[in-house]
């Protein structure tokens, strides 16, 4: 992300969180990074909202998906 590269997460986290709720399978980890990933890339959030912080993404994963 420093680099300015795109990322491939919605292509893997992505797809196995949209395959998931196409088949009524909870992925909650993958959709999390997806979601967390996604706004990284997009500057929709700064790294140092997520740096050692175990306990937000936890808690992104326990919260319900977005539909």
């Amino acid at each position: 992300l420093a680099g300015g590269k795109r990322s491939e997460v919605g292509w893997l986290n992505g797809a196995v969180a949209r395959y998931g709720r196409e088949a009524g399978v909870p992925t909650p980890v993958n959709r999390a990074f997806t979601d967390v990933l996604t706004a990284l890339t997009n500057g929709q959030t700064r790294r140092d909202e997520w740096r050692a912080r175990p306990d937000a993404l936890v808690a992104l994963v326990k919260s319900p998906p977005k539909i």
